[in-house]
């Protein structure tokens, strides 16, 4: 069997650690507030991906928040919410 990736999920807190030959992500799903709590979790994976692939070279470093905006019918103008909210044809928001 030839793996290509391991994937990490943890429901509860929402993060997510994905380790490939390539590269590794770290993403925060849900209930991040910090950078510094982002850099916490990313230092501490790639300890783990260097020990797992041992590169002889890291060329690039990324982080990614994935935003999640619970929306429905009533919730209004998005320009409320962010600072130029997306035009959505047809929907009532």
């Amino acid at each position: 069997v030839d793996v290509s990736a391991f994937v990490l999920r943890d429901e509860a807190s929402g993060r997510v650690r994905q380790f490939r030959r390539d590269g590794f992500t770290v993403s925060f799903l849900k209930d991040y507030s910090r950078w510094e709590q982002l850099e916490a979790e990313a230092v501490s994976a790639l300890g783990s991906a260097t020990e797992w692939c041992s590169p002889s070279a890291i060329s690039r470093l990324a982080t990614r928040f994935i935003n999640v905006l619970p929306l429905s019918e009533s919730t209004g103008d998005l320009d409320k919410l962010l600072t130029v909210g997306p035009k959505l044809p047809g929907t009532a928001f």
